[in-house]
Parts: C-alpha cells; structure tokens; sequence
C-alpha cells in the first residue's frame, strides 16, 4: 500500500487544518469583540477513498465511522474499536479523537485510520443528533447502541430506501418531541 503524504493526504492532517483556522477565526473575532471570547466549536469525521488502493482514511473529532460487511465477503478487519455480529453482516466501528475542531481544552493529536474496503461495504458517518434524540413518551435518549442495531438490520436495503427508512425510525421516536438537535447520516456503499 502507497502512503502519499504530499497535499492534505491524511485524514488527521485535515483536522488540524480545520481546527487552526477555526482557532483563528475564533481569536481574530475576540480582537474585534473586545475581551468577549468566542469558544466556537465542531466535531465532525473525515474521509478520503482511494479507489486504486481500495483503502478509507479515516480521522473524527469526537464522531466515529461504522463500516459494515457482509459475512460472506468479508475479509478481516483490523484496527476496529468495536465489533457487533449480525445474521448477515458484521459491524465495526471505529473510534474517534476525544478532541474538537476549533477551541478547545485538550489538545490531543487526531488519530489516522487507514481501512481496507472491497465492494459491498458500507459506511456511515453521523452526527449526534440521531442518537440524542428523546423519545416522545419516556424522555429517552434513542442512544448509538440502537442507531447500530437498525444499521445492520437494513443491511439488504438500497441506500435510498436506508435513509427513508432512518428517517422514518426517528420520526415515530421522537413523537411529538421536539427535535434536539442537528441530525445528520452519511451512508456510503462502494
């Protein structure tokens, strides 16, 4: 596997970019807005695929990636934080620096993943917000351990119909609860 480190070729690379303009952008604001000190923030995963390589670099500021496999294709993954067996498909997740874009406290270095994916894997990058969400009744959270469940679950599925159905989930769950927050599910299928 070529490593190619010339541009913004890894992941982590990318983050830290961000996360110094954003610290920029933060600190010129303060200098405009007297001593009032802008603590802008965002979490978020990266991704670059190399097709001829048939690798994903992965990096994510607080956000994971979940790649899923089908069991009859699927050679072994390494590097995976955690893994969830299905009927049909398994589930790795991959764990993301406990660190920010932009202002934050600790200053941690963003980890690279570099994944190796063949056709049919899928991934999915998400924000918290599905995750977050209360329940209209119970004022339950609908928690990632359940978003993992439904992934593998429509794992036959085309991706439109993934996201309509998604969508469809998160609607009867929150009921007539307001929405809490920003609500984002990225799948990719190659």
């Amino acid at each position: 596997m070529k490593k190619r480190l010339h541009g913004l070729r890894l992941t982590c690379f990318i983050l830290i970019v961000l996360s110094f303009f954003l610290a920029v952008k933060s600190f010129s604001q303060s200098l405009v807005l007297g001593n009032e000190k802008t603590t802008d923030s965002m979490d978020m995963g990266v991704l670059i695929i190399d097709y001829t390589e048939s690798i994903i670099q992965f990096s994510g500021a607080n956000r994971p990636l979940i790649l899923i496999k089908d069991n009859n294709l699927a050679p072994p993954v390494k590097d995976y934080s955690e893994i969830k067996q299905g009927d049909t498909h398994t589930l790795y997740l991959f764990k993301a620096t406990k660190n920010t874009i932009g202002h934050n406290y600790a200053e941690q270095s963003f980890i690279n993943h570099t994944i190796e994916f063949c056709p049919a894997d899928t991934f999915y990058l998400f924000t918290d917000g599905y995750a977050d969400q209360f329940d209209g009744t119970n004022k339950k959270k609908f928690k990632i351990e359940q978003l993992k469940k439904e992934l593998l679950k429509i794992q036959s599925l085309p991706m439109a119909t993934q996201g309509e159905y998604l969508n469809s989930i998160h609607k009867k769950w929150k009921g007539n609860t307001e929405q809490t927050d920003d609500i984002l599910i990225a799948g990719l299928r190659i």
